[in-house]
Parts: structure tokens; sequence; C-alpha cells
């Protein structure tokens, strides 16, 4: 995540408990996060504006606002089947 501005950050995880939280971010502040393991995870974003969100250094794109967004990330499992 990066910041240009003050913002609202939480997430949560499979089960609904939050894990993270930034009540306060700067311009230029910048956050990275682990959540391997998981098969989904939300993030409620305030000030979306003021938020860019990134997975594995791939940019997410959400509706931009002033108000919050909740993103929900599900994790797909990839199929490993060999061919016969």
């Amino acid at each position: 995540m990066e910041f240009s501005g003050n913002s609202y950050v939480d997430i949560r995880d499979e089960d609904g408990d939050i894990t993270e939280t930034i009540h306060s971010s700067s311009d230029g502040d910048s956050e990275s996060y682990d959540f391997s393991g998981q098969s989904a995870v939300t993030v409620n974003v305030g000030n979306t504006s003021a938020v860019t969100l990134s997975i594995n250094g791939e940019e997410i794109d959400y509706p931009i606002n002033e108000a919050r967004q909740h993103i929900i990330v599900e994790v797909e499992e990839e199929n490993d089947d060999e061919e016969e």
C-alpha cells in the first residue's frame, strides 16, 4: 500500500478478525504485509483517493472516491493437474 495523504485502513483475515490497522498516514508512506496461508482478506480503505493498493506488485483497481471501500481479495488455487 502506498499513501498520498491521510487515510484509515484495516485488514481482516478470512475469519473476519482485524489483523492490521492504520489510523493515519502521510504522503509518501507505504506499508507491506504478507498474508500467505490466507484464502481471503478484506481491506477496508477510508479516503480511497489517498491509497494505492497492490498485491504481488500488481496495482488493484477499485472505485476511487472520498468514501470508504471494502476490497475483498480471494486467493485462486493453482490447478496442478498434469495432462495425461
